[in-house]
């Protein structure tokens, strides 16, 4: 089985830049925090091969699996996706994984703020409502904007981007991995529950949808590290402090010495037949 960080990663579209390391390609803001669901995020996806499962006869994780064995599937970090109508910033996911037959969009949570509904996203603004309108058509011809109001913005564009990079591909997913301390307060179920508002809701077609739990703890409990926690905002660090920061996470990444990680689980929330 091939290493997770191969020649065909690439930071973006598969026409950009492709790096011998995928933690080249993430900007050194992302490294500001242990606890930014980037950091855990690349750490698992840069050791896939070697990560336990739950339930391991689940088939979508057989057919996961797979994709790291071909070596004709681009993995691509940050992929853009721009909207389908309107104009507006392009949807980035975290990952998108394709190959001749499959599709398959990541994206990574633990501790970011939620993310705006679509009443509060789209407001008064035509433009908004054109860029959700087209976002909606890749899903489902059928729902109507205001019948997505309380659905979370973020989850229909990054489904819609899945679905838009799956035309002509075969089979699309979209896997929504939440990580966790057992020991804190951390709960993945906030995020499932949005998922499914967007299920019920939206009635998304032609893509698979499912939810993966991945429990963690930080191996590095001394003041150098956890002073990341500490940075407010981005403004915080002059250029020169953050890409130390960002060496120095890095290093932490590929020695394996930030995060351990227990057993995940795949839990599917809707088929593609569905």
């Amino acid at each position: 089985m091939r290493s997770a960080i191969a020649n065909n990663f690439y930071s973006g579209k598969p026409t950009g830049s492709n790096p011998t390391d995928i933690l080249d390609s993430v900007s050194p803001k992302e490294f500001l925090s242990y606890e930014r669901s980037t950091m855990p995020f690349l750490a698992w996806w840069t050791k896939f091969p070697d990560q336990k499962w739950e339930n391991k006869s689940e088939p979508f994780l057989k057919s996961l699996k797979n994709l790291y064995r071909d070596d004709q599937a681009q993995f691509c970090i940050e992929y853009p996706v721009k909207p389908q109508n309107g104009t507006g910033k392009a949807s980035m996911t975290d990952l998108m994984i394709m190959s001749e037959n499959q599709t398959v969009a990541v994206e990574g949570k633990w501790r970011e703020k939620p993310y705006p509904l679509v009443k509060d996203w789209a407001g008064a603004s035509e433009n908004r409502k054109d860029v959700l309108e087209g976002w909606l058509r890749s899903l489902n011809p059928s729902v109507r904007i205001e019948d997505c109001e309380s659905v979370e913005y973020q989850i229909i564009h990054r489904a819609a981007s899945a679905v838009i990079s799956g035309q002509n591909r075969g089979e699309t997913a979209l896997i929504y991995q939440c990580f966790y301390r057992k020991r804190t307060l951390d709960d993945p179920a906030p995020h499932k529950v949005k998922i499914h508002k967007f299920i019920e809701t939206v009635k998304p077609k032609n893509i698979a949808i499912y939810f993966v739990t991945t429990p963690l703890e930080l191996n590095l409990l001394d003041e150098k590290k956890l002073r990341y926690n500490k940075v407010k905002s981005d403004e915080d660090l002059d250029t020169y402090a953050e890409e130390q920061y960002a060496i120095e996470a890095k290093e932490a990444i590929r020695s394996a010495n930030v995060y351990k990680f227990g057993a995940s689980t795949l839990e599917p929330l809707l088929s593609a037949e569905e």
